[in-house]
């Protein structure tokens, strides 16, 4: 009878466990979305989010104790993973839109930006000054799962550039290729 009790609460644990890393990840989607401003659908996911945060809650907080310290580690640890994967997912899904600034020489400025309009992406140029000489400022929005593939080609066309990226909440009109 002992023996399935510690089954029971072993099977009890990993439930609060994956349940946890569950509720946190979803949590991780829910505030990039509120910041992305989609409002409807972060209702529904706030929704389901607190029923199961009240029931792994009840579920730790029933008869807690010394007796039931591996409930409270394997809420703790959930909440760990939880955050770490909901991250690594949101990187690979890569919602939303990104600027990235790119500064070269402004003898090349003008060839990249023609390399990477074939390449169907909207470039926007300006003249800029340096500390020693003038460059070429590019301005490109991108979908966030591009970043990676956009600059490599920047790496692959100039060792010689400045690059940096910035999260965006919303372009209204311009030139946009999105992948899909």
């Amino acid at each position: 009878m002992e023996e399935l009790l510690i089954w029971k609460e072993i099977f009890l644990c990993l439930g609060i466990f994956v349940a946890k890393v569950i509720e946190i990840t979803m949590q991780i989607f829910r505030n990039i979305l509120i910041i992305k401003g989609e409002r409807k659908i972060t209702a529904i996911i706030a929704f389901i989010e607190v029923l199961l945060w009240l029931v792994i809650a009840g579920l730790v907080l029933k008869d807690i104790g010394l007796d039931h310290l591996w409930r409270m580690f394997a809420y703790a640890g959930g909440y760990a993973v939880g955050q770490t994967l909901g991250s690594l997912l949101e990187n690979r899904i890569g919602l939303g839109t990104v600027e990235i600034e790119v500064i070269v020489p402004e003898s090349i400025g003008s060839e990249l930006a023609t390399y990477l309009r074939d390449k169907q992406l909207g470039v926007t140029t300006l003249t800029a000054e340096g500390i020693k000489d003038s460059k070429k400022f590019l301005l490109l929005y991108v979908p966030r799962k591009e970043i990676k593939y956009v600059v490599l080609m920047i790496q692959a066309f100039t060792h010689d550039s400045v690059i940096s990226i910035h999260d965006i909440k919303t372009i209204v009109g311009g030139y946009q290729r999105f992948v899909k």
